[in-house]
This record gives structure tokens, sequence and C-alpha cells, in this order.
């Protein structure tokens, strides 16, 4: 049976990110962080497991949606991972959050 590296992105939480990575759909390791470094993140996960870029061939992200903000930067790495691996054909191929509704935005209190 072939098995294959995955990333799983879950940046749903305001103030905690995470990233899984899975070889036959078991759980290797995670990664949970607080800042905006979601590529260094990414790489340090790799890292840990002696493992680069080149050996991930799928990545998936949380798409229903808590954090707009999040599902739509978890979106886009996602996306453009598999566009990089060859795994995009066409349009219909990328993967979007489920909105529930608007967008709710709030100013931060250095704006008001």
């Amino acid at each position: 049976m072939f098995c294959m590296y995955t990333l799983y992105l879950d940046f749903n939480a305001k103030k905690e990110k995470k990233i899984i990575l899975k070889n036959c759909n078991k759980k290797l390791g995670e990664v949970i962080f607080s800042d905006d470094d979601s590529v260094g993140a990414i790489e340090n996960l790799l890292k840990k497991h002696n493992l680069s870029i080149d050996d991930i061939k799928f990545c998936d992200f949380r798409k229903d949606v808590i954090s707009f903000t999040g599902a739509r930067i978890a979106s886009a790495i996602s996306n453009t991972i598999n566009f990089c691996k060859g795994n995009l054909n066409d349009y219909s191929d990328i993967k979007l959050p489920k909105y529930s509704g608007e967008a709710h935005l709030t100013w931060s209190s250095k704006n008001t």
C-alpha cells in the first residue's frame, strides 16, 4: 500500500493555529502556533520529522469557518501547495472555505 505525507491546516481559532502532519491518515505530529509565520511553522514541523516540502503530496484545510481570515489564509496556502504539487488540474479543483454568512468586522482598539 502506497502512503503519502499530507498536511492539514486548521487556522480557525483566533489566537491559535494548528498544522497536522499525517501519513496513511495517521497523525505523525502537529505544531500549534499563534504568530503569523505559517510557512515557518510548516518548515519546522517538516524538519522535526526529517522531511521537506518535496515529501508532501497533498495539503488540506478545515473548511467550516470560525475565523474568516484564518480560513482564507489556510485555503490560500493549501491551494498553493496543491498547485505546486500538480494536484490542481483546473479551477474546479480549488478548495474554498464554507462561509456561513458575511464577515463580522471589528475595529481594533488602536483604531478607536
